[in-house]
């Protein structure tokens, strides 16, 4: 294996990985993980994600169209070449410039402007994204949407909805009111992946989230994690605090909060005005921009070590904001 590109975040790494993927290059993104502890380690080859493609011989094949991504000049592999409005040169459809002077492609939208991780907020997919979408659709150890149970609740909560806002809104409505967090609960499991919350029946905020983004998937519904850094009843330490994002295609990337209502917490799913849980409002709380495909390793390794809540609650992972 080679390393063919080294990524400024996460959400450019999974482009250029959809991107040659696109073109038939196999490669994985090592270092993602890292990226969480960005404030504690320094930001260097080793520190942010890389891309290896799994073929040597594909490399020169790799670095051209990495170089090609960086300068702006692709797109995606596929499409009609096309007509520049400002000076008439014809242009292959890989380009999203003119060559010629320099003018956008008409109607093209640069998959990379979007902070929303992987997809354009408020506009169709294109082929590429449609290659980047494919990563908020899978399977994975976490959200196991191909598990028996998630897959029966998923299908059965779409039962009567025609639309994906609707089947998006029963999922969120259920699990936020179904699935008890632990914290307000008093419960002493913790779960972690998708099917071991359904089974419970319960779980902290980071897990009822992976449940979400399972059902979501499970219905073919595109969705990622998503965190915050907020202020602990204490007054004092930070912990993050996880929920989701669910890509509808009349409204891009919608940011939902399955966390569980309460007194003084009001989630609620009406697109597009964003209702979280609790909105970021003092010195050291943050909203993180990234819609992660898996949740962070930390949240992973922190849900697998401690059995009960009482172990979890005093160490919920933190990261320091640079």
């Amino acid at each position: 294996m080679k390393q063919v590109y080294i990524a400024d975040d996460p959400t450019e790494a999974h482009l250029v990985k959809g991107i040659l993927e696109q073109y038939g290059i196999s490669c994985e993104i090592r270092g993602e993980s890292l990226w969480i502890a960005r404030g504690q380690l320094p930001l260097t080859s080793e520190t942010l994600p890389t891309i290896w493609i799994f073929d040597d011989n594909r490399f020169d094949e790799a670095t051209e169209l990495t170089e090609r991504f960086q300068n702006g000049t692709l797109s995606s592999k596929a499409g009609a070449n096309w007509k520049c409005p400002e000076c008439g040169e014809e242009v292959e459809g890989q380009f999203t410039e003119c060559w010629q002077c320099g003018a956008n492609r008409p109607e093209e939208t640069q998959i990379y402007e979007s902070w929303a991780g992987g997809a354009i907020e408020n506009a169709p997919l294109s082929q590429l994204s449609k290659s980047v979408m494919e990563e908020y659709l899978k399977s994975t150890e976490i959200i196991d949407w191909q598990d028996r149970g998630v897959l029966s609740k998923a299908r059965e909560l779409a039962v009567g909805a025609d639309k994906a806002t609707d089947i998006a809104r029963s999922c969120f409505e259920w699990v936020r009111d179904e699935i008890k967090h632990i914290g307000d609960y008093d419960i002493q499991t913790v779960a972690c992946s998708a099917s071991e919350v359904l089974r419970a029946g319960s779980g902290i905020c980071y897990a009822k989230s992976h449940l979400l983004a399972a059902l979501l998937r499970a219905n073919s519904i595109p969705a990622g994690i998503c965190y915050q850094r907020l202020i602990r009843d204490d007054g004092r330490s930070f912990c993050l605090h996880g929920f989701n994002a669910v890509y509808l295609e009349k409204y891009g990337w919608y940011r939902i909060d399955p966390r569980g209502n309460k007194e003084g917490v009001n989630a609620q799913f009406t697109p597009p005005q964003e209702q979280l849980a609790f909105t970021v409002r003092l010195e050291g709380e943050a909203n993180l921009p990234e819609i992660w495909t898996e949740p962070l390793g930390m949240i992973v390794e922190r849900l697998r070590r401690y059995k009960t809540k009482d172990q979890l609650w005093n160490i919920l992972p933190d990261i320091q904001i640079i």
